[in-house]
């Protein structure tokens, strides 16, 4: 069966919920973020256990075997498609990580084109397709601010500041 974008569509609306072994779960226990630019309490989110941690973490060592023994074609596939709901959930994405820093629209885009940098190292054309991506991200943005910094911890700790001309 062959896969459409429209599979890829999530809501970005709440509640939200953990996915352990591609299923989504529900916690015992939830709490509401709060925007630190409004103080407005935004979507609520799952408070998870060290049970639903033990359990997502079986779930990642049972699936380990037979991820290891997938070729590197085989497994940028599954990549390639991990990278294709990113991007058909660009605007969703925007506004989340916007709302969830307190920054505006401007700012949750240069969060979204972070999380592009783990899939850049990668040789095939789908990489440079989404750096094509990344690039008028930054050229729509550039009609309201001239200057961004980005600050991203996955997975590591890097500070970028993006600086471009109208």
């Amino acid at each position: 069966m062959a896969t459409t974008s429209s599979d890829y569509k999530v809501s970005f609306e709440g509640p939200f919920q953990n996915v352990i072994n591609n299923q989504l779960t529900s916690t015992a226990t939830t709490r509401h973020a709060i925007c630190p630019s409004t103080e407005k309490p935004l979507w609520e989110v799952p408070v998870s256990t060290a049970e639903d941690l033990d359990r997502a973490v079986a779930a990642g060592r049972a699936a380990f075997p037979a991820w290891s023994k997938l070729s590197y074609d085989d497994r940028q596939k599954y990549l390639d498609r991990f990278a294709d709901a990113i991007e058909e959930n660009q605007e969703g994405f925007i506004k989340l990580l916007g709302q969830e820093v307190g920054k505006p629209p401007q700012a949750g885009g240069l969060s979204y084109i972070s999380l592009w940098d783990w899939r850049e190292g990668s040789p095939s054309c789908a990489s440079r397709r989404r750096r094509s991506l990344m690039m008028r991200i930054a050229r729509q943005l550039s009609d309201t601010c001239h200057w961004a910094c980005a600050q991203v911890l996955f997975p590591g700790t890097s500070l970028s500041r993006l600086e471009w001309e109208n």
